[in-house]
């Protein structure tokens, strides 16, 4: 049980690093010569996009409060990826059952350790800069969901491009909070719209939706109750197991029967108004999903990436 913990609640970060990326995986495989998930691979620099999510983590809660996912088949790779001083756990799925399993079974042991944790989620293939703002950022969503305690704080982007591909939101009213740093309600959320609905949500003042989360852990947990009910009653018979011989055991049970659902789409969908938006500012954001938005950041920043351009196009 990690350091440190307070009456109040800390604050936790869950680092999302169970996908394949398989849009991703051509591209990777005639670049490395090899198949490896995006998140481990560096682009450009020599580090990661998981060491660099890692590191914004590590600047807006103890490192020791860092919870990363992944997958058992990455096990091997993530310990070469591992540094001396990295701190957190690595909970490690039995499979793959998209980003809800993923996020609750953080949360299983998050609210097991700290029941009045904070957690903000952090996919790990993302790009964004530069990080000192991205991180008061995330601070303030953290005093956000202190003042509104029942509210799911999201972080949105505003849209460059008619990007399906992407969850949308339509802000709707101002909330109490820091003038300089808006909070808006939701009025509407789409994963992945139709090209249609798409401009009908960017007419509206739409921005994108980031998959970067704060709330209170066992808000999160309690709303999962309601609307995720047979996958959480699933993570309700690992909890019970924490600490015990039948921890792993429970886990590996769990699994075999664990639904396969999106956190956007199956959750975040259906729980429109109890979730508030906060617009990220003066921050470069892009989900390197696809080669292309990765030639189109760096070059953007006038980086050179790790890749030769050419295998873009072969």
């Amino acid at each position: 049980m990690p350091d440190r913990l307070n009456k109040n609640g800390n604050h936790w970060g869950i680092i999302l690093a169970g996908g394949e990326g398989q849009r991703m995986r051509p591209f990777i495989q005639k670049w490395l010569g090899y198949p490896k998930p995006k998140q481990y691979c560096a682009f450009v620099g020599k580090r990661s996009m998981l060491q660099h999510t890692w590191d914004r983590a590590d600047q807006t809660s103890p490192p020791e409060h860092k919870v990363t996912i992944i997958d058992k088949s990455h096990r091997q790779e993530i310990f070469r990826q591992l540094e001396v001083q990295t701190k957190g756990r690595i909970l490690i799925q039995p499979k793959n059952c998209d980003t809800a399993a993923g996020i609750f079974f953080a949360l299983t042991y998050i609210n097991h350790w700290d029941p009045n944790a904070i957690v903000t989620i952090y996919p790990s293939d993302h790009f964004i800069a530069p990080h000192r703002k991205f991180n008061r950022m995330v601070r303030e969503t953290v005093s956000a969901v202190m003042r509104v305690r029942e509210r799911i704080i999201l972080l949105g982007a505003i849209p460059n491009s008619p990007e399906g591909e992407y969850g949308w939101i339509s802000p709707g009213q101002a909330l109490t909070g820091n003038p300089r740093v808006p909070i808006h309600a939701v009025e509407e959320f789409v994963e992945k719209p139709d090209e249609q609905t798409v401009q009908a949500l960017s007419q509206k003042g739409g921005i994108w939706n980031t998959m970067i989360v704060t709330a209170y852990g066992q808000r999160l947990w309690a709303l999962g109750e309601q609307r995720c009910p047979d996958m959480l009653s699933l993570f309700q018979r690992l909890q019970k197991t924490i600490g015990t011989p039948q921890e792993a055991l429970t886990l590996e049970e769990i699994y075999r029967g664990m639904p396969q659902q999106n956190f956007s789409k199956n959750f975040l969908e259906r729980i429109v108004t109890h979730l508030a938006i906060m617009e990220l500012q003066g921050i470069l954001w892009s989900d390197w999903g696809r080669p292309e938005r990765i030639i189109e950041t760096l070059g953007f920043l006038g980086k050179k990436p790790s890749f030769h351009l050419p295998q873009l196009a072969t």
